[in-house]
């Protein structure tokens, strides 16, 4: 019989530089992207808002499918780019899940790979 267990955990990430400062956050969205609705056309916009930006100061967004759909186009395309390209990129209300991965280590890289096309946290979903 096999026992699974649950565990909620939370990971920090510490940004450090060394005898040069941290690169500051993009540009705040403006015009129609200004809201925190993220659209398709907004997605690129935000993504680069949000690369440099700490998560605490990050606001809350809401996403219309399309966008959603970029997100997932961009992960691919890092996939691929990583050598990961048999792996998927899916997201669900939890957070990211990620398949395909044949161990913990492709899955880590493969997480690693889309890192930067994820708007907002990186949550793990499974």
């Amino acid at each position: 019989t096999e026992v699974q267990t649950c565990a909620f955990r939370s990971v920090r990430v510490v940004e450090v530089s060394v005898g040069r400062p941290l690169a500051q956050p993009g540009p705040p969205p403006t015009g129609l992207c200004a809201l925190p609705h993220v659209t398709p056309a907004c997605y690129p916009a935000w993504r680069e808002r949000l690369r440099r930006l700490p998560a605490a100061e990050a606001p809350k967004l809401s996403y219309e499918l399309e966008a959603l759909q970029a997100e997932a186009r961009e992960a691919g395309l890092l996939l691929a780019a990583a050598g990961l390209g048999k792996i998927q990129f899916a997201r669900s209300a939890w957070g990211v899940r990620i398949k395909g991965a044949k161990d913990d280590a492709e899955r880590r890289a493969a997480l690693r790979a889309v890192w930067s096309a994820v708007l907002g946290p990186l949550r793990i979903d499974g």
